[in-house]
């Protein structure tokens, strides 16, 4: 079954720490509920928790937190 998980990434950038915020609702597959929030877990672990932008500040991933979780229905036809 799909499932979509909405997930909150919070930033901090350059030296004044200025705060930023980035929603993104994921599709997965998974089995129930928990296989959902499970996978998105991994999927978020392995995304870039520190980089430099194009104005050459430095960007930190500070917070990933697990908003919602909910069945996806495909409607066909």
């Amino acid at each position: 079954m799909k499932y979509g998980v909405k997930v909150i990434y919070t930033y901090s950038v350059g030296e004044d720490c200025r705060k930023f915020y980035e929603e993104q609702i994921l599709s997965v597959n998974a089995e129930s509920f928990d296989d959902a929030y499970e996978k998105a877990e991994q999927y978020t672990s392995e995304y870039d928790t520190e980089h430099t932008n194009p104005k050459g500040e430095m960007v930190k991933t500070e917070k990933v937190e697990f908003v919602d979780c909910f069945l996806a229905f495909d409607e066909e036809g």
